[in-house]
């Protein structure tokens, strides 16, 4: 088994000025490659499963994440939901063993934005969801999982898509923290998720505007 550190530090920033933007195909979100993101694969809806797998309750969904000292202050993520969308979501954080491992070694609860992506699935709105952590950010060592996971009663669906970098993300099926591959019941993918050292401040804009920038 790996050996693993992670950390949460208590902290005070400001909001950076970097923008969410809109990616190929449509109108959503999309964050250009700065020095500040860690890990970006914005919503594709040409990419996104034909089954998104739950994070409530005892289901979740987690994805690697591996950089040495890395000091997270915002996750923003893709899902869907049949209630309203959250207001909180907990960010989960779990060791690896060439997979997650077993239960959460954090299990933290931030406060939330969502913004209406402007994309549907299955006829209910994509929710664009920003996790804001600079106040108690989470610091890695070594290979995680993280993910999101809503615990206030209600439903929630994460995007996944078929690109995978690393490795595949995976599920829970069931109670207990047993963690099976994508691939074993859906297919291989990834989680749509923005990973940043920075808090960012959201703002639609248009794929068209984004190209005109470059």
């Amino acid at each position: 088994m790996k050996l693993f550190v992670v950390l949460v530090a208590v902290a005070c920033i400001a909001s950076a000025s970097d923008t969410l933007r809109g990616e190929p195909g449509g109108v959503g979100y999309a964050l250009p490659a700065t020095d500040a993101v860690y890990d970006s694969y914005a919503y594709n809806a040409d990419e996104v499963f034909s089954t998104i797998p739950a994070s409530f309750g005892d289901y979740a969904v987690v994805d690697d994440f591996g950089y040495t000292e890395a000091y997270i202050r915002s996750y923003t993520c893709w899902a869907v939901t049949t209630a309203s969308p959250p207001t909180e979501l907990e960010l989960l954080v779990i060791a690896d063993d060439s997979g997650p491992e077993g239960a959460p070694i954090l299990q933290t609860t931030y406060p939330c934005a969502a913004w209406n992506s402007g994309f549907t699935f299955a006829g209910y709105t994509v929710w664009v969801t920003h996790l804001d952590m600079s106040m108690e950010p989470v610091t890695t060592y070594d290979t995680v999982w993280l993910g999101t996971h809503r615990n206030d009663g209600s439903n929630w669906y994460p995007a996944c898509g078929t690109t995978v970098n690393g490795m595949e993300a995976y599920r829970t099926t069931s109670a207990g923290w047993n963690w099976t591959p994508l691939s074993s019941s859906i297919q291989a993918g990834d989680l749509f998720k923005i990973v940043r050292d920075q808090p960012v401040a959201l703002e639609r804009i248009t794929w068209a505007e984004i190209k005109n920038g470059f």
